[in-house]
């Protein structure tokens, strides 16, 4: 197990202070758990902890203090015991309370499942749980089995099994975790690596093109904005970025961090900074994933407008809770996307009969503390509710409830859905989805 100490002088040779903000230090041994060696349930996990104890006197505002680390760990997270007091966002922007006047009552929310993907043989393309499928320009798709972060398994437009693009490693071609894939201009493929901390491009035979790193940040999402800028929800725990959700970067430098709430940040609290991300036409979406909010901002960092719900079967919550059979399945934000002048959201929803998706837990890999049963089939536990906002208006379009769990979004014309069949076969379903319009609205 690696350590790490917390030095006494900053990168540029500066006497690191002995206090900071309000915070009392003391130079300390930090314990440590490695990504590429232990995974945590379907995550891998790689953080350097180390704590700053918080001694009588003001605290912390803002970006006023900054902790140093010496390079004895590679990835470093500082925790603070205590309080953080963050400000909140100086720009202005539109609230949105989303209307449910309907400016168009006859349209509606269309489904048409497209080709069911999985394999019943022993060739390694396979799927799983994931949020992760794409599709180029030949229909061809792409995913990643959250339990196997180095390989993309890719079908054909029909279903069938074609081959595995990847292999576990550091070199060219190889991946430790793959946290994302984007598709490019001429059908190349953006693979965005969080282990290996780089973002590969391979062309549309799968040749390799290039390399570039990405910032070292552990994000939940990423996407490219344009050829070259990304756009990263991540929990980056130094003190100028802590509590801030949202960042911009060009290759590993963060050029803009935004979206912190203000407030207080407490130890714990960063699964409060989730968000499901996109990019769209009008600028950069964040969804937050245990409240109907999402917000609308621009590559600078400046919110533009703010888009809320107010429902009774989304109740806010403050943490990611787990699901038992007494445990009503948690309501949470899936995905969002910008697609013809339309804001479209997946949430997820728990159905009614979530129990009958559950197994007990056996054994401790995986588990969360207090968790006595896990999901095995998705379809029985979530429900999916599909809702359409027109942008302009801000008047919710159409709504609909499915019996299917769909993660996410494909692209502008596809979703899909995860579940396991009667055989005990993961299955990934890919649907065509649309709004019809009689009206001509």
């Amino acid at each position: 197990m690696r350590r790490g100490v917390v030095g006494n002088r900053g990168p540029d040779g500066d006497r690191f202070p002995d206090r900071v903000a309000g915070f009392q230090l003391r130079r300390l041994t930090c314990p440590a758990y490695h990504v590429a060696d232990t995974k945590v349930g379907s995550n891998p996990r790689s953080r350097t902890i180390c704590v700053m104890t918080r001694n009588r006197g003001p605290q912390a505002k803002g970006a006023a203090a900054r902790l140093w680390l010496r390079a004895g760990a590679v990835n470093s997270l500082v925790l603070i015991t205590g309080v953080l007091t963050l400000p909140r966002s100086g720009h202005t922007q539109e609230v949105v309370q989303i209307d449910t006047r309907r400016p168009c009552a006859a349209c509606t929310i269309e489904l048409r499942r497209v080709v069911t993907l999985g394999n019943d043989t022993a060739s390694p393309v396979t799927v799983g749980p994931t949020e992760v499928v794409r599709r180029d320009s030949r229909g061809r798709y792409y995913t990643v089995h959250n339990d196997d972060g180095a390989r993309i398994s890719v079908f054909s437009a029909d279903g069938r099994p074609l081959q595995v693009v990847g292999r576990e490693g550091k070199g060219p071609g190889e991946y430790r975790w793959i946290l994302g894939l984007e598709m490019g201009r001429g059908d190349t493929i953006h693979v965005f690596d969080e282990s290996n901390r780089r973002e590969t491009i391979l062309g549309p035979q799968y040749d390799f093109v290039q390399s570039r790193p990405i910032p070292r940040t552990f994000p939940d999402g990423i996407r490219l904005i344009g050829r070259d800028q990304l756009f990263i929800n991540a929990h980056i725990a130094t003190l100028d970025k802590v509590g801030i959700p949202l960042h911009t970067a060009v290759g590993d430098s963060i050029i803009n961090s935004f979206g912190g709430s203000g407030g207080t940040f407490l130890i714990g609290d960063a699964e409060k900074l989730s968000r499901k991300i996109a990019v769209g036409p009008s600028g950069l979406w964040a969804g937050w994933r245990l409240e109907y909010r999402i917000e609308l901002w621009d590559a600078s960092g400046h919110i533009l407008r703010v888009f809320r719900r107010a429902v009774p079967w989304f109740e806010r919550r403050e943490r990611f809770e787990g699901v038992g059979p007494e445990r009503v399945p948690q309501t949470r934000l899936s995905d969002v996307r910008e697609i013809g002048g339309n804001l479209w959201i997946l949430i997820a929803v728990g159905d009614i009969d979530w129990r009958r998706g559950l197994r007990p837990w056996v054994g401790a890999v995986g588990r969360v503390d207090g968790e006595t049963h896990r999901i095995e089939q998705y379809q029985y536990v979530y429900d999916t509710v599909i809702e359409v906002v027109d942008l302009p208006s801000g008047r919710l379009v159409s709504t609909k409830r499915v019996r299917d769990f769909m993660p996410s979004f494909i692209d502008d014309e596809h979703v899909f859905g995860y579940r396991v069949d009667e055989d005990g076969q993961p299955r990934l379903d890919i649907w065509r989805v649309w709004l019809t319009n009689p009206q001509g609205r």
